[in-house]
This record gives C-alpha cells, structure tokens and sequence, in this order.
C-alpha cells in the first residue's frame, strides 16, 4: 500500500511470507499478474533482516544452521546453511511493452511455477521426483531444452 501510494501505483498491491522462497513467490506472482494483464509494470522484491537472535538459537538447537561455516549445497559434508542479511527487488514488465518503452532489457522470464514437496522426508528436505516434475513443466512452458541452459541459480541447504 505505501508504496502503490508515494508512486502512484494502482496496480495489486500485497506482501508474501513463504520462508525463504518469498522474494521467488513474489516474482511468480508478478508474473502472473503481467500475463493476466492486471498490471503493466510490477514491482516485486523480498529482503531477510536477522533482527532476532532468538530465531538464531531455534535454527541452531533445530540443528538448521551450519557448524562449520559454509553451506556446501550438494556436498555429502553439508551440515546445515547459513544466514545472511538481503534486500533486493526488481522491476518486471512484458517484453512487447518494455521494447516498446525502449526499457533497458536484462533478462527475459519465459517461464516460472512453483511446487511444494509435501511428501519429502522432512521440511528442509527437497524431494527430487517433485522438483523434477517442475522442472519439466518449466522447461517445456518456455520451450527450452535441458542442454540449452547454461547457468542455474539455486537454493542451498544441508541436505
């Protein structure tokens, strides 16, 4: 709302808490959002702001956090992640209209979704039938072939 507000912004307007996917779910849901034609710029961004030293003592006793420093995602010596301060947001539009604005192109979303692994062995722990029946929905909405990618960002945790 304050933000809609100072700009002038009439477009939907809300935050989204899904742990440490919400600057992702805030992304997918400005996409849609652009697709569905309910906007024609979104704003979408997420920040983690470690102000509680308490949710450091649940993470560690929960044996969350790493003990030796770093992540080591995908590393059989993983022992938990780590923690960090973070803002960051990024302004999203079609890109029929941002060439036509003559915006300043980085990067184009042909597609993106998102999936929950319910029945994993616990809530830290991916389930890899279901990441990769998203991946394959991913991949074929953008029309894109597995060998074409060259770059993959991914999130990281001890297991």
């Amino acid at each position: 709302g304050r933000i809609n507000y100072h700009f002038g912004f009439s477009g939907p307007s809300f935050s989204v808490d899904t742990a440490c996917s919400s600057s992702f779910a805030a992304i997918h849901t400005a996409c849609n959002a652009l697709w569905l034609h309910d906007c024609d710029t979104a704003v979408a961004g997420g920040m983690n702001l470690l102000t509680n030293p308490d949710i450091f003592a649940g993470l560690s006793k929960g044996q969350f956090l790493s003990k030796t420093g770093p992540c080591q995602t995908f590393d059989n010596e993983a022992d938990g992640y780590c923690r960090g301060d973070a803002v960051a947001t990024i302004v999203l539009k079609r890109l029929g209209d941002a060439e036509a604005d003559c915006d300043n192109v980085l990067g184009i979303i042909r597609s993106i979704s998102t999936n929950h692994s319910a029945d994993a062995i616990s809530i830290t722990h991916p389930h890899a039938g279901t990441q990769e029946k998203l991946y394959r929905r991913v991949l074929a909405q953008a029309g894109v072939k597995s060998q074409d990618i060259s770059y993959v960002e991914m999130h990281g945790n001890r297991h």
